[in-house]
């Protein structure tokens, strides 16, 4: 049980997070990542390899995951809408 919420911890840290913007320091010849960062959700700063019940998958230029996306948000307006009808009948 608990590898698996390990597992699950791994892939959904606040790096890899769609609310999650990372601070840079700058150097003298480039910029580099630090371990911290803004979350956009809680309005706080935060570590990047925080989890927490807020995360979203960050959609980069992928197709797949934009639709992904989209068509869950659609499920979850649908099945609200026939929650609705079948608590009317």
């Amino acid at each position: 049980m608990e590898k698996i919420f390990m597992e699950e911890c791994k892939n959904t840290n606040c790096s890899k997070c769609e609310h999650f913007a990372a601070y840079y320091t700058k150097e003298v010849d480039r910029y580099v990542l630090s371990k911290f960062g803004w979350c956009y959700k809680k309005h706080e700063h935060i570590f990047k390899n925080n989890v927490c019940t807020n995360f979203t998958k960050r959609a980069v230029n992928n197709d797949k995951l934009n639709t992904e996306q989209c068509l869950d948000k659609i499920l979850d307006e649908l099945t609200e809408i026939r929650n609705i009808l079948v608590a009317e009948k």
